[in-house]
């Protein structure tokens, strides 16, 4: 079972779990979740099913470059930027 499929189940006990308790609030007290995440995790379910509860991977931020000139110019800052902060 992959991260994916526990994170689905997890999202799918949370909200058995409010259904079972009758309310959304206890249900968030006990798995630890505030209950402003719980009413999404229910909208996304009620909106696009259980494949609505996969995590949404993202790619990740463009990096902005201040350096004036070149593209290539700004990779070299960038890189003489990231080596500086390793060190």
């Amino acid at each position: 079972m992959d991260i994916q499929a526990k994170l689905i189940g997890a999202r799918i006990g949370m909200l058995a779990l409010a259904d079972e308790l009758q309310s959304m609030s206890r249900a968030c007290r006990v798995a630890g979740i505030s209950r402003g995440h719980c009413y999404e995790i229910r909208a996304v379910f009620e909106r696009s099913g259980r494949d609505g509860l996969a995590p949404v991977v993202r790619p990740p931020p463009a990096l902005r470059c201040s350096a004036s000139g070149t593209g290539e110019s700004c990779r070299l800052a960038q890189l003489c930027l990231s080596a500086t902060a390793r060190s």
